[in-house]
């Protein structure tokens, strides 16, 4: 059930991101890294639409405000070193 809720929670970090300027400096806040384990679908041109397997750390950020969450490189396939930010309303709940 975790490795869902970090996939859905990677997922809708990752469309919140689309609107804003990429994050490239570590945010203000406590960091925690976790391991992390499983797939993703991701494109490239040379071999379209694919399964990608995923393994290693994620580095997440809490902010002092409880309500805010960083999330680095969500999509460990396509690690650009950026922060994605998302906010939670009562922390659980995203709002993005």
């Amino acid at each position: 059930m975790k490795k869902i809720t970090l996939i859905l929670a990677a997922l809708a970090m990752s469309m919140s991101a689309l609107a804003s300027e990429p994050i490239t400096e570590q945010p203000a806040g406590t960091l925690k890294n976790y391991s992390r384990v499983g797939n993703s679908v991701v494109y490239d041109y040379e071999n379209g639409m694919y399964v990608a397997y995923q393994e290693g750390k994620v580095s997440i950020v809490y902010a002092e405000d409880g309500k805010t969450v960083y999330m680095k490189d969500p999509l460990y396939a396509m690690a650009y070193g950026t922060w994605v930010e998302e906010t939670y309303s009562d922390g659980t709940t995203s709002t993005a």
